[in-house]
């Protein structure tokens, strides 16, 4: 059984165009609606341990034996824990061989095989239950092998769903301007023939031209393009879009899955309270660009920082997540005034519950049940944690 259940199109910010929505916005300042809790159970992560501190895990699925794997993009490695959350072994280490990585970004635990893919080299590698490499394949197009892909689900039988490309081709232009290339989720057969496109969306990053006529996308501060995924076991693609509204109007945002041939399976749309964007936040947001061009010209930065968009409102919407129960948990404004807040909807986009994010928490990382969430925490020091949280309804 995949435990992947739904493939995450966020390698870049999605271009896509929404469709006619129908109906009236649900506005969520009417709702009464009862307030979880989340209470923790379970922490990993520490300032300093050999092989329980942190860099940047992306991601966290637990197994049928209830271990614990926790793919770190940062270290790069993947890390097996018991389900008391005691160390067992770690698979991987950085390089580009077999059993390294580069950039790891996807994992997977398919019965007795755990598999994880490499953004930065295509590579596919799989192990067994101890963490003995099985197999290790780069995966590419056929007659493209330069094409980079990057895997992000190995399926019964052998197939492979990727994403490609996993980025904007280099462009040598003398003028600014939007830099746009297509991306598509795909399935791929042995040898890397298409079995089947999945869906496929233009991306679009503001263009910055520097010296010497070589063209850079802008560091991206507010996401606000829609979010799209691919959910492999309903065969439909959910977008999400949350612009940031105008300056006196209110925050919306839309959920709408669609089959593949576009049939529109749910569309909802929600309205709120609009949050701004304080100068506080603004003015940290560019000091991060600055300390992220650090050594570049000075010209350069401030070219840069010219093209950045910040809107005046925060987009709605940051994260949503479908629950193994069938819920949608939609995580909303990035900065908020006091405590990130989550929208519970059950399976018809039906507003059922709401809740507060403990202090430190950044996002989910793992799979959601009916009784617990994984969590990123920032703790002391801003060392990254792994808590498991009760869900109180």
């Amino acid at each position: 059984m995949m435990t992947l259940r739904t493939v995450l199109i966020l390698i870049v910010c999605w271009s896509a165009m929404p469709g006619s929505v129908h109906g009236q916005a649900l506005d969520l300042r009417s709702l009464d609606l009862p307030e979880w809790q989340l209470e923790e159970d379970l922490r990993l992560g520490s300032l300093d341990g050999p092989y329980d501190a942190f860099v940047s895990p992306t991601s966290l699925q637990v197994g049928a034996d209830g271990r614990i794997y926790v793919l770190d993009g940062g270290i790069p490695a993947l890390r097996v824990f018991d389900a008391d959350g005691r160390f067992l072994r770690q698979m991987g280490s950085v390089g580009e061989g077999p059993g390294r990585y580069l950039r790891p970004v996807s994992f997977g635990i398919a019965g007795d095989t755990i598999w994880v893919g490499d953004m930065r080299t295509g590579r596919l590698t799989l192990y067994d239950v101890v963490g003995n490499v099985i197999e290790s394949t780069r995966i590419s197009l056929a007659g493209s092998p330069a094409q980079s892909v990057v895997p992000v689900n190995l399926l019964p039988g052998g197939d492979v769903v990727v994403v490609s490309p996993s980025g904007p081709p280099p462009q040598t232009v003398r003028e600014p301007g939007p830099i746009r290339f297509e991306q598509s989720v795909l399935r791929l057969g042995p040898g890397g023939q298409v079995r089947d496109t999945v869906v496929t969306n233009t991306a679009e990053f503001p263009g910055v031209s520097l010296r010497g006529g070589r063209q850079v996308a802008a560091i991206p501060l507010i996401r606000q393009a829609p979010m799209v995924s691919y959910d492999q076991e309903r065969d439909v693609i959910r977008e999400v879009h949350r612009p940031a509204p105008a300056p006196g109007e209110m925050a919306e945002f839309r959920i709408l899955e669609r089959e593949r041939d576009g049939t529109s399976v749910r569309d909802r749309r929600f309205k709120d309270a609009a949050l701004p964007l304080s100068p506080q936040v603004r003015d940290s947001l560019v000091s991060h660009v600055r300390e992220r061009l650090d050594g570049a010209p000075g010209s350069a930065i401030e070219e840069v920082l010219a093209h950045l968009h910040l809107p005046a409102q925060q987009p709605p919407v940051t994260q949503v997540a479908r629950g193994a129960d069938d819920t949608f948990w939609v995580q909303r404004e990035p900065f908020p005034v006091s405590g990130v807040r989550v929208l519970v909807l059950d399976g018809d986009l039906e507003p059922m519950a709401t809740l507060t994010l403990p202090p430190g928490v950044e996002r989910w990382v793992g799979p959601i049940t009916s009784t617990h969430v994984w969590m990123l925490v920032r703790g002391e020091f801003d060392v990254p944690m792994l808590v498991r949280y009760r869900i109180r309804r």
